[in-house]
């Protein structure tokens, strides 16, 4: 039977210690104060959480499940953390469980010697990645894909500050862009950065993220976005795309283009065939911080394949 996450007396008095050692500027471990807006009160909640880091990367962990800071981080989309006297606005992603599931292992690891966490766990660090697979669904993972502190809404503070009136304020600089700005983002991405990837360090965030169908890993990062792009370019010099249809929602873009262009170079161990080709191509965008952060992508490759000769047409 799993156990339940519930504060007892015991775990309330540690929180409140590790707040306050996190409001002054001392360490505490692997954690970081978080404060996200409630999803239904709208009152801003401020609890201290997991931070794992590696490689430069950063994660939240839900040691305890799926309580309320998950819920509401997950509504928000936004939140902001401190530690050290540093306060920073973050947007965050949702892992799935095979990506969750080596950010938990490292968190078990990193977390072992504390007693109380262990209960909240059916695995050990010495578990498989398999088994911590499937702990994932009990223990969220979120990676942080933007910090905007410094540029829009970095404060230092001591502990007697108000929490809520810093959160609200860093908010009003840090807001989600509007709708019109963030499909004119990813219209810019089209119409300046197909032929154009250097300005991709400008369109995409640091950790930007790009899910393909069929792809075992996603493409991570800038600059394997551009070599992915470079790619397509080179193998048709005369790439064009028309827009089709964009609509947007909150900090979400979805957009169905139409390419065209000719087979001039080698493209995924095609050689050159000369033949002009049109498939069609369906994004949806995660927009954070005014940068694209992460992009599921549907591309007709069984129709570009036919097309290219390397799949018999359908008939």
């Amino acid at each position: 039977m799993r156990q339940p996450f519930h504060m007892t007396a015991g775990l309330r008095v540690v929180s409140t210690i590790i707040s306050a050692f996190l409001r002054t500027g001392l360490p505490a471990g692997p954690s970081v104060l978080l404060s996200v807006r409630g999803r239904k009160s709208g009152t801003i909640y401020t609890i201290p959480v997991a931070l794992v880091r590696n490689d430069g990367a950063r994660w939240l962990v839900a040691a305890f499940g799926e309580v309320n800071w998950v819920r509401n981080l997950r509504a928000a989309g936004q939140a902001q953390l401190t530690r050290r006297r540093r306060t920073e606005v973050i947007g965050v992603v949702e892992l799935e469980a095979r990506e969750a599931a080596p950010i938990l292992k490292q968190f078990l690891r990193e977390s072992q010697r504390v007693s109380f966490i262990k209960a909240y766990f059916h695995v050990t660090p010495q578990s498989s990645l398999a088994d911590f697979e499937q702990e994932a669904a009990y223990h969220p993972v979120f990676r942080i894909v933007s910090t905007n502190g410094r540029e829009e809404g970095s404060t230092n503070h001591s502990g007697g500050e108000d929490q809520r009136v810093q959160y609200s304020d860093i908010r009003k600089g840090a807001d989600r862009l509007s709708t019109e700005d963030n499909k004119a983002l990813v219209r810019r991405f089209y119409a300046e950065g197909v032929h154009n990837p250097a300005l991709f360090d400008e369109l995409l965030a640091p950790s930007y993220v790009l899910h393909l169908p069929g792809s075992p890993q996603p493409i991570t990062g800038i600059e394997q976005a551009k070599q992915l792009m470079i790619a397509y370019t080179t193998a048709s010099p005369d790439l064009t795309m028309t827009t089709e249809d964009i609509v947007a929602e909150g900090d979400k873009v979805a957009i169905r283009n139409i390419w065209s262009g000719t087979h001039q170079g080698a493209f995924q161990g095609l050689p050159p065939t000369g033949k002009f080709v049109t498939f069609s191509g369906s994004n949806i965008y995660h927009i954070v911080g005014g940068k694209i952060a992460e992009q599921w992508a549907d591309l007709d490759t069984l129709g570009l394949m036919q097309q290219l000769g390397a799949i018999p047409a359908m008939r």
